[in-house]
């Protein structure tokens, strides 16, 4: 009987170790990724931050502009979203999409210059 309690400790501490390891991508990042603008809304009006970060502090703007999901992208613009930052990793998404990002996700940022 120790040794199954001392099994089911070493489980749970190596399934926390797991957890912590994995990628953080909050509900509002994947949903702004997948173009689910319904849920995006249900999430902000519910009181999820706009601007909440991953494990790489990037926000869920980023996400859908990333993902050219752009009727999303104008609904967290309007809501205060972020996209003119810099991410852990020192990047600056606008700027990096200015430069590498497909013709749409240039337009969409062109478009929307004065509110980002």
């Amino acid at each position: 009987m120790e040794r199954q309690k001392l099994n089911s400790a070493l489980l749970i501490v190596f399934v926390a170790a797991c957890l912590s390891c994995s990628s953080y991508r909050p509900e509002l990042h994947r949903a702004s990724a997948d173009g689910d603008l319904t849920r995006v809304k249900a999430l902000i009006e519910s009181g999820t931050d706009v601007n909440i970060k991953d494990e790489h502090g990037t926000t869920a703007l980023t996400y859908a502009v990333t993902a050219s999901q752009f009727e999303v992208a104008d609904y967290l613009l309007e809501k205060g979203g972020k996209f003119d930052y810099f991410d852990d990793n020192n990047v600056n998404s606008k700027e990096h999409l200015e430069k590498k990002g497909t013709a749409a996700q240039r337009d969409w940022i062109a478009k929307n210059a004065g509110k980002l």
